[in-house]
């Protein structure tokens, strides 16, 4: 009999250590990259359609990115796509 899979529940994926430094990395590299390039939070989720909001709450890690969103910030942040 093969063992199969569980998928984390959402709140075990967020008490990950690894995916919660990981998300504070990424926050940073966000606040960096919008700072540098002048950038406003509302231009951001216009840009991508998103609302100010959202992104906001990635930037201060009350919200952890979706993959879709993920990708999404990557590419107009200029960055190279996840291969998953």
């Amino acid at each position: 009999m093969v063992a199969s899979r569980q998928t984390p529940k959402p709140n075990q994926l967020s008490e990950n250590p690894f995916v919660k430094q990981e998300a504070e990395r990424f926050a940073a590299s966000l606040v960096m990259w919008r700072e540098a390039n002048d950038v406003t939070q509302q231009a951001l989720a216009e840009r991508i359609g998103i609302s100010t909001a959202a992104v906001s709450a990635v930037e201060i890690g009350r919200s952890r990115p979706s993959f879709e969103l993920l990708a999404m910030l990557r590419k107009e942040m200029g960055l190279r796509s996840l291969s998953l």
